[in-house]
């Protein structure tokens, strides 16, 4: 049976296709966005949990919470798509989008810090903020391959853009 499958030989197995840094990019972009989408639901149905002692205010900072990870959710399954199409204006603004939402989750983490319950918030921001490093890393090699002149890299660009 390994014989067999060592043996594979044609099309399918010579003719691998490689993985470029638009389609990393948008695999990671639609992860955060389904993962954004997943935790802002949770927390929303957290939010509506019967608790015997609510303070003034809980609930709508758990909505503000969870819009905060609900809307980049969706604008990161949105521009998903299209950095797959290779639209550098898709890619440039996934990129500044990435930023700015580094940016806020490092200032939920400082501001939650310390707090009773706090890590429940914590620990998803901070693998929030790694996967968006993440992120982050194949949308800049994207700008590369979109700013380098046609006929240079590996892939060929159409002109429209």
């Amino acid at each position: 049976m390994a014989a067999a499958r060592k043996k594979v030989s044609g099309p399918s197995a010579s003719a691998r296709r490689e993985i470029g840094p638009f389609e990393r990019a948008a695999l990671t972009g639609r992860f955060i966005g389904v993962a954004g989408l997943a935790f802002g639901g949770l927390l929303l149905s957290a939010a509506h949990a019967p608790t015997p002692v609510r303070q003034q205010g809980e609930v709508t900072i758990h909505y503000v919470i969870a819009a905060g990870f609900i809307v980049p959710g969706l604008l990161y399954l949105i521009l998903s798509t299209w950095v797959a199409r290779k639209r550098r204006w898709a890619v440039a603004l996934n990129y500044g989008f990435t930023m700015l939402g580094m940016t806020l989750l490092g200032m939920l983490c400082v501001l939650l810090w310390g707090g009773n319950g706090a890590w429940t918030i914590i620990l998803p921001a901070a693998l929030f903020v790694v996967a968006s490093a993440t992120l982050m890393m194949y949308l800049r090699r994207s700008l590369e391959l979109l700013n380098r002149p046609v006929g240079l890299g590996k892939e060929s660009l159409p002109d429209s853009r």
